[in-house]
């Protein structure tokens, strides 16, 4: 008896010495080898570099979740079984067809070649950093893949669960019931069984896609390493239709592996859930099974599937079902399972109460990551007392009524009406200085003096944290927007139905004067940490500007190290805001210092500038998300650069990366048509966006170009800038096309090209856009700037019709050289073409767009031709003319530059950017001016 079971201890070591080995040989195989404890980190996975060849499977699988592909997991097995089926039916030799049939394979062989492609994803996440780790985790939850929830370590067996990768997941749904429960059902199995647990899931949740990874998934293999006892979770969100499988949002819990074998995640489950699902293999080996006796005593709702009977669903006792489901028909037994959930859900849960159970090791319980909640957690403090819609006003009192006065005097000072030229002009600087010194007199608010002292005094990774959870804590205090969002509804409705009437009783301008009212409330109790910035770019613009006192000013900014601060953050992977959407204005002085920063940091670094153009809601940040991730240059609020400010940051930003070579990509487009989405997608990024609100102002982001590709591309960075949508209808009435010729002049003049974003092909929103584009491509001709553009259109319903597509580009053809005769009259210009204004390739440089989603939302994943064409563009973008007008960020320098001229009726606004571009060979520079100019009748 002894001898028996120190035999039986000897195998049960050599088992699990023996699958060590074999996880260790994974990890060799993914070249992986030691990134358990030197951790990959989100800027590895992010650089531009070389694409990956299929045998890179890490690599491989990373590029597609970032492109939001979700066959990212699809691996190249195969192209192995066909090589392998090659193998064995080559042999010409005659024979019995029995004695053939009887020959054995190197089928197994084969298999255990394989790498299971969760095996991938799972090792990957394993060494990860947390911020990569939440990355990858909100990626596969815009995939509709499931997430996991509980994860054994791989060598130690220890249970983590990944709380802070869940912070950045967003869901929604519409539910018939306004109880807003949110239920959590688990599954688990008990017993080997013939029946796929993860795929019975997926036709609850999504029958047309895989959200649990199963066995008949692509790439599939039997030999799976990673996955024993990991728990994932998914959820189903309902879309308010009578179509819906559930009425309210129900989060399913798969645990992978034989429960029996995992008893600390089957009790976490058990505690957790409102119903517990588990199925059946062996019954008599489940007879003796203390578990199950166990469970079925809970007092919790129970479900037993059985996998070796055939029965409709039948009661046991209260809240205790069995449904068999062998050889049925796997629909029928869905309904049945859906109908018996249905009618047994009560129980609701949080994650946050998953965290809350003993034995169980949490990630953010790290010292760094408590850290950065305690600081955010002390900052938000300050809001807890304050009306939502009076916390700007109170804590950032100098970006806000202050600033965008400014801005408005600004604009008039560069725009005079009056007959008495100078005397207007004297006025409005003198009003202009006050404003500063009212702005100098606030100071730093005790919000922003502690934001400010814990920038400069945490560490890298604690400012991380920091920024991470501000973020999220100031999303929940201005994410509850729904009686404001309501109210404007309510109020829009009410005006469409007195415009339908002809009203002219008065009623509908009371009506429209009410309803600028709640939008200045909802922009009032919008609150996310570009507001954060803004002020801090003002602090720095209104010391710098204001005479008195100056040299004590600039010892105390130079203290706080405001600039210095900001270019960090860039580096780091940050936004700069550019422009202030809603004041119209780029500081020019705040860009302007942070760029130069920038650019000592950087040292001789070549930047690519990319710009995205297009109508509001276009898809533009979303597009440069998934390509970089980039902070913002104009304020959306005011609309207006904030020139110091700017200056500073861009000052301390060039000291840090010195002569880098910069290429800058912009988009321009109209509100809500993809931008950002395209650009995350494209570059991995996560673009920050307004609580509750479309993109306001620009943003830039840089990202770094891997050592092997830069020779390649001559450029050692490119700086992406993302911008407010054209046409956004909260600016109705308030200049809206005098304000998209300014947006769009200053992100065309800034960048090397730009990304023209449209969505569908709707004729009328086509020549609004258009002819803003060419005015602005127009006036970069003008001053001897040539940047480069390529037209996207978005949600284009068959890509691949190539007669289609091409009557298309003839038609955007005809419609651009008509615009640039109409623009040509407008500037004094000689153009025929657009030919004639950019170098333009009908063919090459307009591409079509798949729809992004595949299905209807919430459920729906997004569309894989949408990766491909991101894909497909990315790659245009780095081949098209890479080493033409490289900046070298220092000096690239943006101030103000006071100007103003009529020339036919054309008014210069307040912007003049001045770019020094330094040649490589030479190291000459040449002073640019680009004059910023608009017109009322374009």
């Amino acid at each position: 008896h002894s001898a028996m079971g120190f035999k039986l201890f000897d195998d049960t070591a050599h088992n699990k010495y023996e699958a060590q080995q074999k996880k260790e040989q994974l990890l060799i195989k993914l070249n992986l080898t030691g990134k358990l404890k030197q951790k990959l980190k989100t800027a590895d996975v992010l650089k531009i570099s070389k694409p990956c060849t299929e045998n890179d499977r890490v690599q491989t699988f990373l590029q597609r979740l970032l492109l939001m592909n979700y066959r990212a997991r699809c691996g190249e097995s195969g192209q192995i079984n066909k090589t392998q089926i090659l193998s064995v039916t080559d042999n010409d030799d005659e024979g019995d067809f029995y004695t053939d049939l009887s020959k054995s394979s190197s089928e197994e062989a084969v298999q255990s070649s394989l790498v299971h492609p969760m095996d991938v994803q799972m090792a990957v996440f394993h060494c990860s950093d947390s911020f990569l780790k939440q990355l990858i985790v909100t990626k596969l939850s815009q995939c509709q893949y499931a997430l996991p929830l509980l994860v054994p370590d791989p060598f130690t067996g220890e249970i983590e669960f990944p709380l802070w990768t869940f912070r950045q997941i967003r869901k929604s749904w519409k539910s018939t019931d306004n109880s807003m429960k949110k239920i959590m059902v688990s599954f688990f199995r008990l017993g080997a069984t013939s029946t796929s647990k993860s795929q019975l899931m997926n036709r609850l949740i999504n029958e047309k896609h895989d959200t649990f990874f199963h066995r008949d998934c692509p790439g599939s293999s039997r030999n799976r390493l990673l996955m024993d006892g990991v728990v994932e979770i998914a959820w189903y969100c309902p879309s308010g239709k009578s179509t819906d499988h559930f009425t309210d949002c129900v989060a399913f819990c798969n645990l992978h592996g034989d429960a029996e074998t995992h008893e600390k995640q089957l009790e976490i489950l058990t505690e957790m859930s409102s119903v517990n699902v588990v199925v059946l293999g062996d019954q008599e080996k489940n007879k003796r099974s203390t578990k199950l006796q166990n469970l079925y005593k809970l007092s919790k709702p129970m479900i037993c599937l059985l996998s070796e009977e055939s029965s409709s669903v039948s009661q046991l006792r209260a809240g205790k079902y069995r449904i068999g489901i062998k050889n049925r028909n796997q629909s029928e037994v869905s309904a049945e399972l859906r109908k018996t959930i249905g009618g047994l859900i009560s129980k609701t849960f949080t994650l946050e109460k998953l965290a809350e159970l003993s034995n169980i090791k949490v990630d953010e319980e790290n010292e760094e990551c408590k850290q950065g909640t305690n600081s955010a957690q002390t900052m938000t403090n300050f809001l807890d007392e304050k009306d939502i819609s009076t916390m700007k006003e109170t804590h950032f009192p100098c970006h806000g009524r202050l600033w965008k006065n400014w801005c408005q005097k600004n604009k008039e000072l560069h725009r005079p009406q009056d007959s008495n030229i100078e005397l207007t002009r004297s006025r409005l600087r003198t009003e202009m200085e006050e404003i500063r010194e009212q702005q100098k007199a606030y100071g730093l608010t005790e919000f922003m003096e502690s934001f400010i002292e814990k920038l400069n005094t945490q560490t890298a990774d604690e400012m991380r944290y920091f920024l991470k959870w501000i973020n999220i804590f100031l999303d929940k205090h201005s994410s509850d927007l729904s009686s404001l969002q309501k109210n404007y509804d309510d109020k829009w409705t009410k005006i469409l139905n007195l415009k339908k009437k002809h009203d002219k009783s008065g009623q509908l301008e009371k009506e429209q004067t009410e309803l600028e009212k709640i939008s200045e409330n909802l922009n009032a109790a919008t609150f996310g940490l570009e507001h954060i910035f803004r002020e801090i770019g003002q602090i720095y613009e209104s010391h710098m500007s204001v005479k008195k006192n100056k040299k004590q000013a600039e010892k105390k900014l130079n203290k706080i190290c405001l600039p210095k601060l900001a270019a960090d953050l860039i580096i780091s992977g940050y936004p700069l805001e550019l422009m202030d959407g809603d004041a119209g204005h780029v500081p020019l002085i705040w860009v302007s210092a942070v760029l130069d920063e920038l650019s000592r940091k950087l040292g001789d670094q070549r930047v690519f500038v990319l710009s995205v153009l297009g109508i509001q809601s276009s898809g533009k940040s979303t597009m440069l998300n998934a390509m970089f991730g980039l902070q913002f240059l104009m304020d959306g609020d005011a609309g207006h650069v904030p020139l110091i400010w700017v200056s500073a940051v861009l000052d301390e930003l060039s000291r840090k990366l010195g002569d880098q070579r910069v290429f800058v990509l912009s988009v321009l487009g109209i509100q809500s048509s993809g931008k950002s989405t395209m650009l995350n997608a494209m570059f991995g990024l996560q673009f920050a966006v307004s609580a509750g609100r479309c993109t306001r102002g620009a943003f830039m982001q840089l990202v770094k170009v891997s050592e092997e590709m830069n020779g390649e591309l001559k450029f050692d960075y490119i700086l992406v800038v993302d911008t407010e949508g054209l046409r956004a209808p909260e600016l109705a009435g308030m200049s809206t096309r005098h304000h998209d010729n300014e947006l769009a002049t200053f992100v065309v003049g800034l960048g090397n090209m730009t990304l023209i974003n449209i969505f569908g092909e709707n004729p009328s929103e086509m020549q609004d856009i258009l002819q803003i584009v060419v005015q602005a491509f127009m006036r970069m001709k003008k001053v001897r700037l040539n940047p480069s553009c390529v037209f996207v259109h978005q949600n284009v319903t068959d890509v691949a019709a190539g007669d289609k597509n091409m009557e298309g580009r003839r038609r955007l053809q005809e419609k651009l050289d008509e615009m640039t005769k109409l623009a040509a009259k407008e500037e004094v210009y000689e153009a025929e073409s657009f030919s004639d204004v950019i170098a333009f390739d009908v063919q090459e440089d307009v591409r079509y767009f798949a729809q992004l989603w595949e299905g209807s939302p919430p459920m729906a994943p997004p569309n894989p031709s949408y990766s491909e064409c991101v894909q497909e563009l990315k790659n245009t973008i780095l081949k098209k003319n890479p080493n033409k007008n490289i900046f070298f960020l220092y000096p690239y320098i943006i101030h103000s530059y006071p100007y103003h001229s009529y020339i036919d009726h054309l008014l210069y606004t307040h912007i003049c950017l001045c770019v020094f571009v330094c040649l490589t060979q030479l190291k000459m520079y040449f002073f640019i001016t680009i004059h910023l100019y608009s017109s009322h009748a374009v």
